[in-house]
C-alpha cells in the first residue's frame, strides 16, 4: 500500500509559464425528478461536456478554466460557469 511516487516533470518544463485555474462544484438540492418530489438527501451536481475540439475533446468535467490576470480563484470559477 505503498504511494507511487509522482513523475517528473517533462524535459523543457518551465515553472514560469505554469497558469493557475479554478474549478466549481456546484450542489444543490434536487427538488423534483420526472415530477415525483426528491428525497431530502438527494443532490445535483453540475458539469459540463467539452465540445469536439482538440484538447479533451468529450470529456466530462466540473465548469472551470484560467485564473486571468487581476481575478481571484472565485471569481474565475463564477465567470467560467
Amino acid at each position: 500500500m505503498a504511494p507511487v511516487p509522482r513523475r517528473q516533470w517533462p524535459a523543457g518544463f518551465n515553472i514560469a509559464r505554469v497558469r493557475h485555474a479554478a474549478g466549481l462544484l456546484l450542489v444543490f438540492p434536487a427538488t423534483t425528478i420526472n415530477a415525483e418530489p426528491a428525497e431530502p438527501a438527494e443532490a445535483h451536481v453540475v458539469l459540463t461536456v467539452r465540445g469536439d475540439t482538440p484538447r479533451h475533446p468529450g470529456q466530462v468535467s466540473l465548469p472551470g478554466g484560467v485564473v486571468e490576470p487581476g481575478e481571484t480563484f472565485e471569481q474565475a470559477a463564477l465567470r467560467e460557469a
